[in-house]
């Protein structure tokens, strides 16, 4: 999760959503502070594309398409079962 500081987040649903949400807990699991990324408003079935062209440099994708973006290669699990109220 330390390389993501200063980088490109892709969320559906950018600044605000659930899922910036999920973002930020898992970065603070981390030991990081969520203002050290930039969240970036991408739909969930354009994520996998944004992170093969480095538009983003990671994301937060829902599970069919985050198979798609780790068997293209172009991606990595940092980070997964992430609990809300945890």
């Amino acid at each position: 999760m330390g390389e993501l500081k200063g980088r490109k987040v892709g969320v559906a649903g950018g600044e605000g959503s659930a899922g910036a949400f999920f973002v930020v807990k898992a970065i603070r699991t981390a030991g990081l502070a969520a203002k050290l990324l930039e969240i970036v408003n991408l739909a969930n079935a354009d994520l996998p594309l944004a992170l093969e062209k480095g538009a983003v440099d990671a994301a937060l994708v829902g599970s069919s398409f985050a198979t798609m973006a780790l068997k293209s290669g172009s991606a990595k699990i940092l980070a997964k079962d992430i609990d809300p109220g945890g």
